[in-house]
């Protein structure tokens, strides 16, 4: 999953606000264009990181990727399972977001700040200014072969029911470590220790 780093410090994964926060090159200049695998594998230091809730993850980055393409089932089929892939992830999604950065919060003494997209324009505002949000500039709307998140879902359903229900099981696991993000919950660090183990074989 592709990422941007802003002000050399606040890191911007895909469908997490990344073309809301390109009205702040201005005053930041262009983002540096990583990926999410090089965050939690430690390659680059953030100090803060933007995330959203799991499920509403999926389907934007379905919406975005799918759109285009939702009459080429095979191109589908490949989209669906690099969503799947626990390496690298897809080009706007990654299957275990939130678990890796409750790992990298767990390993980096809670000092990692956390900010949720529905709170984005109040913290770009906290450290920058206020940028007004219009929904209607991220609406795809204008797009000759737009299709809604639900028409686009609908079809990769019935599609590839099997990669969506394995698709849908990691973003409820993933649900957990949002909630835990949000909520500074440490109650899941015995997981996180357990899982580090996986992690290293990544490095």
């Amino acid at each position: 999953m592709v990422m941007d780093v802003y002000n050399g410090y606040i890191g911007v994964p895909a469908k997490c606000g990344s073309r809301f926060f390109k009205k702040t090159i201005s005053e930041w200049g262009a983002p540096i264009r990583s990926s999410f695998r090089n965050f939690y594998t430690g390659v680059i230091k953030l100090n803060c990181i933007i995330i959203r809730n799991p499920a509403t993850h999926l389907k934007s980055a379905l919406q975005t990727e799918i759109m285009e393409c939702s009459d080429n089932h095979n191109e589908i089929e490949t989209i669906l399972k690099s969503y799947t892939d626990t390496y690298n992830g897809g080009t706007h999604f990654y299957p275990q977001f939130c678990e890796k950065i409750y790992n990298i919060w767990y390993r980096n003494n809670y000092d990692l700040k956390i900010v949720d997209l529905s709170n984005l324009s109040e913290f770009i505002s906290s450290i920058l200014y206020d940028i007004p949000y219009d929904e209607t500039e991220f609406d795809f709307k204008w797009s000759p072969n737009f299709k809604t998140k639900d028409e686009i879902w609908n079809i990769c359903v019935e599609l590839y029911p099997e990669l969506m229900n394995k698709l849908i099981a990691y973003t409820q696991s993933d649900m957990k470590y949002y909630n835990a993000l949000l909520n500074r919950d440490d109650s899941l660090v015995k997981d996180v220790q357990l899982s580090i183990w996986n992690t290293k074989k990544f490095l």
